[in-house]
């Protein structure tokens, strides 16, 4: 111990110059200590006769007879006691100087001295023994902070070894005749630091498992003496006794490897692609990819590719070995999967920003660009709001949960303001209005959407639901969002509130719009001088040409009338600070002197003098020209001019087409009778007559085509007189849809025109007329549903079967009319239309004759007061007398006179031969007809009856009522000639 503090002292003395003295008593000895005689830190040491003078540590003094520098004070030059270390300090351990394998524990003031358990030493930091070396005092516990679950070779003793444990160093000793091997990272079979051979490993050893010298991915099993080398599984080395997931580069277990890692979640394993780790329970367990594939960390998933060199198979290559269908990650983008068909590799792309979720096959939302799901990008995000691929989007983390939210159309999502901002969501760019006056303008990409611009603010708007943006008048509109046109002003009013009011759907012209009144479109157009302001749709006074909006016109405060600036023939009226204009009567313009209608051309503005003077009222010729001409009212002169081409006609009071410079009619120099085209309306047309075209129509359903009255259309003039070309002969429908009363009739090919009777219209689909509504062309089975029965209003014997909308009609039986409160045909009469059913009320049960005297071979059947129409066999008649069907001529209503029922026949009751709750009761040959509903049947009166019994066996036609309303009917009557006497039951 002496030699090992000596050489341990001597590293931290310092030398000096040396004196004659020194070199004096060195040259008598070559290897000696002398004390230094006036400094206890310091001595002489003679070294082959070289003196050198020596200086001990700071707290040592040279102790001649230890030869040694020992622990001591240099003022003293006294020895250091250990039992005066704790003198004025408080209990615990402290640190024995010189020596870090000792501690000394204080007590009370008393001074113990310890030592630290082998291979410990003193850390005065920790206030406790830790593992390090005795050698250089070095502690070894913080080689566990870079590896938690790593092993490594106590630096003093070959046989224990450091175990890492979380960070956590713990010392171990190998058993008996081992020691412990850094590279393979387990105790082997070695003596002296030595590792046995392989040969001689099993050596004495009992049968078992021990560790390979030279491999960790290898073990030795020893069977009687004799070792064989088996090597663990793939990813996996030998540790303590087991094949366990491990490094075999290394030689580092991967316990910890799947510490805070989530169950089946699947890492890299550190020696190769060809199988990987998979955590359970934070437990690693080592997995092989099937043959052929590799472990890809980024996709979780085993794919086609080279195990040694870890590349992935190209992607023509993916599906060579893989059955069909099988579906793989794509190994280059995230965003895509590889399906294989047959051989054939398929990509199949995600939905746009979505990703493949790694470790399924599923798309997930994601980044294309980093392969981030948005659920990893919000890790450690609790409510921040981050910007999506498309910017109309943006994702909300929620307590580190991604939420992608939709910004509302028409607007885009703004990193710096954190919110959603009005922007052009194909460009992605904000809107800005620095460069705009204040207004309302269209939203880039949206027809429903506009943006308001305000002191250079915006703020983006949408319209309401079914309505587009007008971006020329500036207002919302009725369209469609599928293709961004206006609705047709047959359907832009539907449904919509009276008095809106909308830009015209044809464009923005400043002059007309849309107002809806009853569910319907009108026409509005704004007065002359006036036009349609945008934003406001209301008329203002304007320049028509420009549609520029006379702005401020109004001084304010005033009301007056001005002078309109660009026509002469109106008027601009200021009252309360608003602006209207009114217009002269035609032939009159504005004196700008007066402010009064005078009489005037438009033309050149000039006025004229008053040519009605003295004249009735009337229409005149002008004598400055022949398209024009003047109308006299109470002696005031409007002048009017003819539309171009036209010319006034003093004979016919109005314009006619003509030539102007020649001031004649298209009729002038034509014969009699010639029909000629009006230029204006394909339906009107002129006839000459004695020079003067007189204006005629052609008749609805018809225009003017080459002298003579076609089928064809009124609105545009188009020829339907070859519609009937190749058909058969029937009804079309007229191809004009609003025309529902019309039709186009076939006849050997030719063409002509139809027209419904009032108040009906007609469907193609029957090619027949049906009770309708013209103006709205909906029949009577619009809006009705199917099967719904419906009278028709031209016979009283037919009626309507709604179905599809369609009315088909079908009729009656004979002798019945359609009843539209039941939806039922009743007894009645199909000339008159007379109901039966009252026929038999406040009348006993019984038989009466048909009101219809022609019809003597059918009768009524009353029953509690209800009717059923009865019908008698071929050959027979109805008798009211006699209340049966008796032999008879049907056509001339006579009877057979000599039939008698009951002729032959014993006295007793009889089944009436066409009502089955009626009988026939005979007594000494006489007949009583007779109603159940009590034990005596009813007396109708007596018949005498000559009447021919081979007649009285025929079944009568009967319509039979209902049961319930017969009450008692008459049992297991008889037919004529059966003695058993009925009942009734």
């Amino acid at each position: 111990m002496w030699s090992a503090a000596f050489l341990v002292t001597t590293l931290l003395l310092l030398t000096r110059a040396q004196t004659p003295d020194a070199e004096a008593r060195c040259a008598r000895v070559s290897f000696a200590f002398f004390a230094n005689e006036t400094d206890c830190g310091r001595f002489l040491f003679c070294n082959d006769g070289q003196p050198m003078d020596i200086e001990c540590r700071e707290d040592e003094i040279w102790r001649q007879q230890e030869a040694a520098c020992v622990l001591g004070n240099r003022e003293t030059c006294t020895v250091w006691d250990p039992a005066e270390a704790c003198v004025g300090l408080g209990n615990g351990p402290i640190a024995y100087p010189g020596y870090c394998e000792r501690y000394i524990l204080c007590d009370e003031g008393r001074a113990n001295v310890n030592y630290c358990p082998v291979g410990f030493i003193f850390s005065e930091g920790d206030q406790r023994c830790i593992i390090g070396s005795v050698a250089t005092c070095e502690t070894y516990e913080h080689l566990c902070r870079s590896g938690p679950y790593s092993r490594f070779r106590h630096p003093d003793f070959c046989e224990s070894f450091i175990q890492c444990d979380n960070q956590t160093a713990l010392l171990y000793s190998c058993g008996f005749q081992e020691m412990y091997q850094p590279n393979v990272g387990n105790c082997i079979a070695g003596e002296d630091c030595e590792p046995r051979p392989v040969s001689e490993v099993c050596d004495g050893r009992n049968d078992g498992y021990v560790a390979h010298p030279e491999e960790c991915g290898s073990f030795i099993k020893c069977f009687g003496g004799i070792p064989d080398v088996t090597p663990c599984p793939d990813g996996q080395i030998f540790r303590d006794g087991f094949c366990v997931p491990g490094s075999r580069t290394t030689c580092q277990t991967l316990d910890g490897m799947c510490a805070n890692r989530g169950n089946y979640e699947q890492l890299v394993h550190p020696d190769g692609c060809a199988y990987y780790v998979e955590c359970f329970g934070g437990v690693a367990n080592v997995r092989s990819c099937p043959t052929g594939k590799i472990f890809r960390h980024d996709m979780q998933f085993c794919i086609p590719g080279d195990a040694d060199t870890c590349e992935a198979a190209p992607i023509a290559e993916m599906c060579h070995d893989s059955p069909y269908g099988v579906i793989f990650p794509h190994p280059e983008d995230c965003s895509q999967l590889i399906r294989c068909n047959g051989t054939a590799a398929l990509e199949e792309p995600c939905p746009e920003h979505h990703i493949v979720q790694p470790g399924s096959l599923n798309c997930i939302p994601g980044l294309f660009e980093t392969c981030e799901s948005f659920d990893e990008i919000c890790r450690g995000r609790f409510d921040d709001r981050i910007a999506h691929p498309s910017c109309d989007q943006f994702v909300h983390c929620q307590n580190e949960k991604a939420l992608i939210l939709l910004c509302t159309p028409g607007e885009i999502f703004s990193t710096l303001e954190q919110k959603c901002i009005p922007g052009d969501t194909e460009q992605c760019e904000a809107l800005s209005c620095s460069t705009r006056q204040d207004g309302l303008y269209p939203h880039p990409n949206l027809c429903h959407g506009f943006y308001q611009c305000s002191n250079e603010r915006v703020s983006s708007h949408l319209c309401p639901l079914g309505h587009i943006f007008d971006p020329a008048a500036r207002v919302c509109t009725p369209g469609d969002l599928a293709t961004c046109q206006p609705d047709p002003l047959e359907t832009m009013c539907k449904n919509r509130f009276d008095g809106l009011r909308y830009p015209h759907p044809e464009g923005f012209d400043c002059e007309r719009f849309v107002v809806c009144q009853n569910r319907e479109a009108l026409v509005g157009s704004c007065p002359a001088g006036a036009v349609l302001r945008p934003q406001f749709l209301d008329c203002v006074p304007g320049d028509e040409e420009s549609c520029e909006a006379f702005e401020d016109v109004c001084p304010e405060g005033f009301d007056i009338v001005l002078a309109h600036p660009g026509r002469c023939d109106v008027l601009i009226v200021c009252e309360e600070g608003s602006a209207t204009v009114e217009s002269c009567p035609e032939g009159e313009i504005v004196d700008r002197d007066s402010l009064e209608c005078v009489p005037g051309g438009i033309n050149d503005c000039f006025p004229v003098e008053n040519l009605c003077e003295g004249r009735e009222d009337g229409l005149f010729e002008d004598a400055s020209s022949c398209s024009r001409f003047i109308e006299c009212e109470s002696e005031r002169m409007t002048a009017l001019e003819c539309p171009t081409d036209y010319v006034f006609v003093q004979e016919l009071q109005g314009c006619v087409p003509g030539d102007t410079q020649a001031c004649t009619n298209i009729c002038t120099e034509q014969e009699n009778d010639v029909m000629l085209e009006n230029p204006s309306s394909c339906v009107e047309y002129y006839r000459c007559n004695e020079g003067l075209p007189i204006a005629e129509s052609c008749e609805i359903g018809n225009i003017f085509i080459n002298t003579i009255c076609a089928p064809g259309s009124a609105d545009t003039c188009e020829d339907f007189s070859d519609r009937c070309v190749d058909q058969p002969d029937g009804r079309l429908e007229f191809p004009e849809t609003s025309q529902c009363s019309l039709y186009l009739e076939c006849s050997s090919e030719v063409t002509s025109v139809g027209t419904c009777k009032e108040g009906t219209v007609f469907v193609a689909e029957l090619e027949q007329c049906v009770a309708g509504d013209a103006t709205a062309c909906t029949n009577l089975c619009t809006g009705q549903e199917d099967d719904s029965l419906l009278p028709n209003p031209d016979s009283c014997a037919e009626y309507f079967r709604c179905a599809g909308g369609i009315p088909n009609s079908e009729t009656c039986p004979p002798d019945h009319i359609f009843d539209e409160p039941s939806g039922s045909c009743i007894p009645g009469s199909v000339t008159s239309c007379e109901d039966f059913s009252e026929r038999c009320v406040g009348q006993p049960d019984g038989l009466l004759p048909h009101p219809d005297s022609a019809r003597c071979d059918r009768f009524l059947a009353c029953s509690v007061e209800s009717v059923t129409l009865g019908s008698c066999p071929e050959g027979e008649v109805f008798s009211e007398a006699a209340q049966l069907c008796v032999p008879g001529d049907a056509e001339q209503c006579t009877e057979d006179a000599d039939y008698n029922f009951c002729e032959g026949l014993e006295d007793g009751s009889y089944a009436h031969p066409q009502v089955c709750y009626l009988f026939v009761g005979c007594e000494s040959g006489s007949a009583q007809v007779g109603a159940c509903g009590s034990d005596e049947p009813k007396n109708f009166g007596s018949f005498a009856l000559s009447l021919s019994r081979e007649k009285t066996t025929k079944k009568s036609e009967l319509i039979p009522f209902p049961t319930s309303s017969f009450g008692n009917v008459l049992a297991n009557a008889p037919i004529k000639g059966d003695v058993t006497p009925p009942r009734c039951v």
